[in-house]
């Protein structure tokens, strides 16, 4: 069924001796069948053959019996046996074609006129895409929950809605969820562009195409803000409710049930120093928020969706002053978590009215970038061999709740037993990876990194530029300094640092991550002070977003580095006794670099 509310509406049955029109007729202010003593449904052809029923039951049901064709529907109602008709100069105009067919419903308005209700899609399949400027659901969607935001622009409650679904992005996306966004009428697309970058909104987005009340009523879109959740398999389950009902809905679906090739058991078992198993073992899986607690047996079981990457679980034995990592490489379906002695930090993490906080993560920085959960009662307790620490003395606590987007931290040393994290709103961190150019580089992976003195990974998921090259790092401490990291195909890799990021704000843009492609070469030789060739000397080429290559002369002083990116590069050599350095431009050929003795 194709519809466009008010004015023309698209109906598709299948009859062999004529097509059934059903619905209902309703009353908008009582939703029941409008109160009169007679009511009547009128279908005319535009040719001018009229077709009516009176067949209204008691709870506004109808139907009628039409060939295909174009028609106008009026209704008329008795009352006190005066008849009038509803808005008969404006009726609701309808095509019949010989299709299959779904229900509809005709609403009366408290001013009497008939206008069109969308059906609802609960327990239907998602429309296509063809008018949304949508391609196919991105692959991340495949057998995953999906919500769907249709909105406008230039409507407030709409613009609120979507910055308050950017900033719970990555917890929807810890619960299975891609989210969406349709903007349901067509407005200037760089206007569009610049606000959504402008909020760092990153989700898919489409635009209706062509008639935006049609493709409003395909969707059974009623207002806007309008949210439609689907299944894992894509099945509306619910709609049109409001944003602080998305958790329920969610919840609501239930966990589906997976095949055995859609995802992947693994069994864990954790040991202590001497190979003792070890149960009540807190296990933690990186950058998730899945917990475990290992059996009698020391075993956990972890299910997951297929992946090329390796998975990282974290193992904490309280009682026993225990800590280990378990590394999972792709394919395999068991780790064993061998655990050594740890030195130990407890703790409570709190949101800013002092309440404590469940489901945090706290990760001791820079001695690895693994993290645990608070507990209900925002209790958490954690370690790290002290191996790990190396010179180390003075360390960082940072803890994160997503779902709240609330960020804290706190230093501490090697002696610390307790501390208490008081968390605060979070900063988010976009930007963009873009060739030399400025063309944007969709697909890129982008890594974040703390750096206080020191640099190190973080609990912090990895994020995948969109079509324009964004990303963004959700959930961040506030003044804290960080390295933004990228990598995509056929480019070499690179980084930015932000800097110390010195006001408190909801939103900060860095400056861009530039990525070059190595389709280049630089060649040369190596000559001594004198003009002779140098022979077996160790050259190397480093430069900004250039790799670091090694190699050595051959007999004849040569050199040669392939896969060089344009921009500035530095080329050095030297040996026990010679040392000499040039920056040039990738790309260039017959490089003469002239080596001195060391201490000349």
């Amino acid at each position: 069924m194709v519809a466009e509310s008010g004015k023309t509406m698209q109906v598709t049955l299948k009859a062999r001796d004529g097509i059934v029109l059903k619905g209902r007729l309703i009353e908008s202010r009582t939703q029941q069948r409008p109160s009169a003593k007679r009511v009547y449904l009128e279908a005319r052809l535009k040719s001018g053959q009229t077709i009516s029923s009176d067949s209204i039951d008691e709870n506004g049901n109808w139907e009628l019996l039409l060939p295909p064709g174009d028609y106008n529907l009026y209704c008329s109602i008795l009352l006190e046996d005066i008849s009038r008709f509803v808005d008969s100069e404006e009726p609701l105009s309808v095509t019949i074609e010989n299709k299959e067919y779904e229900a509809l419903t005709l609403e009366i308005s408290d001013r009497g006129s008939l206008s069109l209700q969308p059906p609802s899609l609960i327990g239907r399949a998602i429309p296509g895409f063809k008018d949304l400027n949508l391609s196919p659901l991105p692959d991340d969607t495949n057998n995953k929950t999906v919500l769907f935001c249709f909105f406008d622009m230039q409507q407030r409650p709409s613009r609120n809605c979507i910055v308050e679904l950017g900033k719970r992005v990555e917890e929807l996306k810890e619960k299975g969820v891609t989210t969406v966004i349709i903007q349901a009428s067509k407005v200037d697309t760089n206007e569009l562009d610049e606000w959504l970058k402008k909020n760092n909104i990153l989700f898919p987005i489409g635009m209706v195409q062509g008639n935006a009340e049609k493709i409003s009523f395909i969707w059974g879109v009623k207002s806007l803000p309008w949210l439609i959740l689907t299944n894992r398999e894509h099945v509306v389950t619910a709609e049109g409710f409001g944003l602080n009902e998305v958790n329920e809905k969610i919840e609501e679906i239930g966990p589906s049930v997976k095949t055995p090739a859609d995802s992947i058991e693994v069994t864990g078992l954790v040991k202590g120093p001497n190979g003792q198993i070890l149960s009540g073992v807190r296990v933690t899986e990186f950058q998730t928020d899945k917990e475990y607690i290992t059996d009698e047996d020391g075993t956990f079981v972890s299910v997951f969706e297929p992946s090329s990457e390796r998975r990282f679980f974290f193992a904490v034995d309280r009682s026993h002053q225990f800590v280990g990592v378990g590394i999972l490489p792709p394919g395999k379906k068991q780790v064993e978590i061998n655990l050594t002695p740890a030195k130990m930090i407890g703790g409570t993490v709190v949101d800013p009215d002092g309440r404590p906080v469940a489901g945090a993560q706290v990760a001791p920085l820079p001695m690895t970038c693994f993290h645990v959960l608070t507990d209900e009662q925002g209790n958490f307790d954690l370690g790290w061999n002290p191996e790990w620490a190396g010179d180390l003395k003075e360390f960082f606590l940072m803890a994160r709740h997503l779902g709240r987007n609330l960020a804290g931290g706190i230093e501490f040393d090697e002696n610390t037993k307790t501390v208490r994290i008081e968390l605060a709103p979070a900063l988010t961190l976009t930007g963009t990876v873009e060739e030399p150019n400025g063309v944007p580089i969709p697909g890129a992976v982008v890594g974040l990194s703390l750096r206080r003195g020191w640099a190190c990974g973080t609990p912090v998921r990895k994020a995948i530029t969109d079509n324009k090259g964004r990303y963004r790092f959700p959930t961040l401490l506030q003044r804290q300094e960080y390295i933004n990291y990228a990598e995509a195909k056929g480019f070499w890799r690179n980084q930015i640092t932000t800097g110390v990021i010195n006001r408190i704000t909801d939103i900060e843009q860095v400056e861009p991550i530039i990525l070059k492609r190595p389709n280049l070469s630089v060649s040369g030789t190596v000559l001594s002070s004198n003009g002779e060739l140098v022979a077996g000397i160790p050259v190397h080429l480093e430069g900004e977003g250039q790799p670091d290559f090694d190699t050595r002369t051959d007999a004849e002083g040569r050199f040669l580095f392939e896969k060089v990116c344009s921009g500035p590069v530095q080329i050095s050599a030297k040996n026990d006794a010679l040392f000499g350095k040039i920056e040039i431009q990738g790309g260039t050929k017959n490089v003469k670099l002239v080596v001195r003795p060391r201490f000349e």
